[in-house]
């Protein structure tokens, strides 16, 4: 049975129970799958030219309108299909913390039908994703993932606004422009920063959490007043980068696997599978660990040395 079909039986499970929290979950599970696939699947093709020669202005604005229309699309359609389900589930469970992680991943997918003329992909409703973050920090503070996240989230928004500047990668022009963008992104790294921190206190082998620190204190180095500041904030970065290799190598060494693994080494953040005591492979549950559906951002272009 393939994830559409599973759909659509989830459907006709909530048609036949629409009080049913599990069916609901479910429906608005499958379809949020169904919407992260769509939305992955939609690449632009501005090279993919006949003759390999260099696109038209015109053509580039077509396959503008086209990747836009097939987000929106899937923005009416599985997006609103898991959103609708998802909060049914919640307003007969208001207290269902699994319910929550799915609708805050959900929110943290939701891809803007506005792209840019790169085909940027940008998140649209990461201030509904946090707040359902937030709000499972509320009944569980020892969840690892939601304020690791949430440190995610703050970083990606300041980061946003680093490259909406009008300067970034480059170095900022003036001071004017360096506390200006100071005063908006500073909050935003120092949230980030308690809430990443606040994930390694409770898993301290957390390296997703310790590159996005890393990221967080290159930020910092890049509105730093001083340049004793910026060094400063390079070399915690450096040393929250080093913790992560020292993570990859030590995992990698009891994998049997050779270390570095390559000529160009690459942080990706990879979904572990679920295993059973005995340490063969569990079957998976339905739904599955929410905490394998978020896709966190890559990592940024470096940031300038100067």
């Amino acid at each position: 049975m393939n994830l559409a079909d599973a759909a659509q039986n989830f459907e006709k499970a909530v048609a036949l129970d629409p009080q049913s929290v599990r069916a609901r979950l479910c429906f608005g599970v499958t379809s949020l799958f169904l919407y992260q696939n769509g939305v992955s699947e939609v690449n632009v093709n501005f090279l993919d030219v006949p003759g390999g020669r260099p696109p038209k202005r015109a053509e580039m604005a077509a396959e503008v309108d086209r990747v836009r229309a097939l987000i929106g699309e899937q923005n009416a359609t599985n997006g609103k299909r898991a959103e609708d389900n998802l909060q049914q589930a919640l307003q007969l469970d208001p207290q269902n913390e699994l319910v929550m992680e799915y609708l805050a991943a959900l929110y943290y997918a939701w891809i803007d039908p506005n792209t840019d003329w790169l085909g940027t992909k940008r998140r649209s409703r990461l201030d509904e994703a946090k707040h359902w973050y937030e709000r499972i920090l509320e009944m569980n503070r020892e969840h690892r993932f939601a304020n690791h996240v949430c440190g995610a989230i703050d970083w990606q928004k300041a980061f946003d606004l680093m490259r909406s500047s009008g300067s970034y990668p480059r170095p900022l022009p003036n001071e004017e422009a360096r506390r200006s963008l100071h005063t908006q992104i500073s909050p935003l790294l120092d949230a980030s920063t308690r809430n990443l921190l606040r994930a390694i206190e409770i898993d301290p082998a957390s390296r997703n959490a310790m590159t996005f620190l890393g990221f967080v204190k290159k930020a910092q180095a890049y509105i730093a007043a001083t340049n004793d500041d910026r060094l400063r904030a390079r070399g915690e970065a450096d040393e929250w980068f080093h913790k992560v290799r020292q993570i990859l190598e030590a995992q990698a060494k009891t994998a049997g696997q050779p270390w570095p693994p390559g000529p160009i080494a690459k942080l990706t953040f990879r979904a572990v599978p679920q295993t059973s005591p005995t340490g063969k492979a569990a079957t998976p549950a339905f739904p599955p660990d929410p905490q394998r559906m978020v896709p966190l951002a890559p990592p940024p272009p470096p940031l300038p040395q100067n």
